[in-house]
């Protein structure tokens, strides 16, 4: 049978069409054209890949890309783990250019270690049909096969493989001017959200009408160190991890700003956060409680944050877990939001402020570098008209303080805090239980737990009241 032709490619009909030994054209109803490479590996397995789509990788590069696998097939060698260092026009692979921008991410501190591991555990299992083909050639037909590769193993692993090629598609456009863009990564990570979301059980989340009876469950609890951590992750719309690691000096009063390190964001970029007043509410109320520490929101351990488990433990015990996670939250005020509509029924709140408050990157990453306080002033009014619907259903430091009774008989006067710190300034060399005896002699009555929160209030402990007393 002679062997095609770039006419005969070009003009071919749906069907099947052999040229060189173990290349095929295949050529579909719709009349998408693509390239398939049958190999027998030296030991005795035998299989068939989709390489490559037609026009986008010509006849020639298909035949090259065909010997290149049988050369290696006979050599005992997977052709599909094994990436091929071919490409058009000299173009680098897509495996090539993945390793490159992970390595490179690695090394600045952009993404950690265990990021790249993830990732390169789905390149070399996911994405082994594209490891072969130039990064400016990945086409949607193979993201199409990826998909049904990955049938049945739910929405988000799918979803993970293309964050990977989008990532790669970025670097090769705005490192090296490979490729035109992500739309097409966009759009069928979107269709695919369609087409599982009947399936696919999302984080629980309180819908506007649940706000009140979950204020309720709040501030009913004694336990407060988490629930202003949860308070606070409301009103901020924040991630869990991104709180609990919140210190002081990420934190502008003045400003009303919280500035996010990019050690401790997801996605290893910074992220500023307008505060609004109920928000602040939340971290001067933690001051107040547990005094000034490294962290915002801190642990029962002095200068510890807390355990990350705490939080959803409170939520169960109150009977609030069915309502919502606390990763849910950010998926509350997102659905709330993105229903608020203005007097004429347009979109209150664009919908590039809502990603970007929480912290998502853009769909199309290459419409520019990232900038980690854009949108500030629109994000901050939003902010205030999500922490106005939240207050008002009850969800505030105010409604907590009120509900809770924190301020009660059980805790100590400013009286006895200011009469317990001096006589701890005068007794340096005490530790707390003899502080009990010595306070009880003077007829204060107060048990060691006490005790210690209120020096962990003042910032004081023992050791810094011997350097003050110069022992």
């Amino acid at each position: 049978m002679p062997l095609l032709t770039d006419a005969k490619v070009k003009n071919a009909k749906p069907g099947e069409y052999p040229d060189i030994k173990n290349l095929k054209l295949v050529v579909s109803e719709n009349g998408t054209k693509s390239w398939q490479v049958r190999f027998s590996i030296k030991g005795g397995q035998r299989g068939a890949k989709i390489v490559g789509s037609y026009p986008d990788l010509a006849l020639k590069d298909a035949r090259e890309l065909c010997e290149d696998w049988t050369a290696k097939a006979k050599k005992g060698v997977d052709p599909r783990e094994a990436p091929s260092t071919l490409g058009k026009k000299g173009t680098p692979t897509f495996f090539e250019m993945a390793e490159e921008m992970l390595s490179t991410r690695v090394a600045n501190k952009s993404l950690k270690e265990k990021g790249a591991k993830d990732y390169r555990a789905i390149l070399n299992n996911d994405l082994k049909i594209i490891h072969a083909v130039a990064v400016d050639q990945i086409e949607i037909d193979y993201l199409r096969t990826i998909r049904a590769n990955m049938k049945g193993r739910g929405m988000y692993p799918f979803i993970k493989a293309m964050d990977l090629v989008g990532l790669t598609l970025e670097w090769a456009f705005i490192q090296h001017n490979y490729g035109d863009g992500l739309d097409r990564v966009s759009m069928l990570k979107k269709a695919h959200r369609l087409e599982m979301n009947h399936t696919v059980e999302h984080y629980r989340h309180a819908s506007k009408e649940q706000l009140k009876p979950l204020a309720e469950a709040i501030n009913t609890r004694t336990g407060w160190r988490s629930m202003l951590l949860l308070g606070f992750i409301f009103h901020t719309m924040c991630r869990k991890s991104e709180a609990l690691l919140a210190e002081w000096d990420q934190i502008d009063l003045e400003k009303r700003l919280w500035t996010v390190p990019k050690d401790n964001m997801k996605m290893g970029r910074s992220h500023v956060v307008p505060l609004t007043d109920a928000a602040v509410a939340y971290l001067e109320l933690s001051l107040e409680l547990g005094g000034k520490q490294r962290f915002c929101f801190p642990g029962q351990r002095m200068n510890q944050h807390q355990d990350r488990t705490n939080i959803n433990i409170m939520l169960k015990r109150m009977g609030a877990d069915h309502i919502t996670t606390v990763h849910g939250t950010r998926a509350t005020a997102s659905t709330i939001l993105n229903e608020e509509l203005t007097e004429d029924d347009s979109k209150m709140f664009d919908d590039d402020w809502i990603e970007v408050q929480l912290s998502h990157m853009e769909a199309n990453r290459v419409r520019g570098s990232y900038n980690h306080a854009k949108y500030l002033k629109p994000r901050r009014k939003m902010l205030e008209h999500w922490s106005a619907i939240l207050v008002e259903a009850g969800i505030s430091a105010e409604a907590f303080l009120d509900g809770n009774k924190l301020r009660n008989p059980r805790r100590p006067s400013q009286e006895i805090e200011e009469r317990v710190c001096e006589v701890a300034k005068q007794n340096p060399k005490l530790g707390s239980k003899r502080l009990i005896d010595l306070l009880a002699q003077q007829g204060l009555e107060i048990g060691v737990q006490s005790i210690k929160n209120i020096l962990t209030r003042h910032n004081l402990n023992t050791k810094e009241l011997r350097l003050a007393a110069g022992q």
